[in-house]
């Protein structure tokens, strides 16, 4: 939400206020361990996942490393 004062109300007692629709989502939490789980059970080969990642970034790019390992 958020208040807005038009020019002719500056200074003035009255204020509007303006409501915006908003969402509401759901969010997980995992754990190390299950990250790991989710490590150790990827098994694409490196040149797989080379040809995936080149195909999603563009050739010669590298992925980020994960910033858990």
């Amino acid at each position: 939400m958020s208040a807005t004062l038009n020019d002719a109300d500056r200074g003035a007692t009255r204020q509007r206020l303006r409501v915006k629709s908003g969402n509401v989502v759901e969010i997980d939490l995992y754990s190390d361990a299950q990250i790991a789980e989710w490590d150790a059970a990827d098994r694409l080969e490196d040149g797989e996942r080379e040809r995936i990642v080149g195909a999603v970034t563009g050739p010669g790019q590298r992925p980020a490393e994960p910033p858990y390992s």
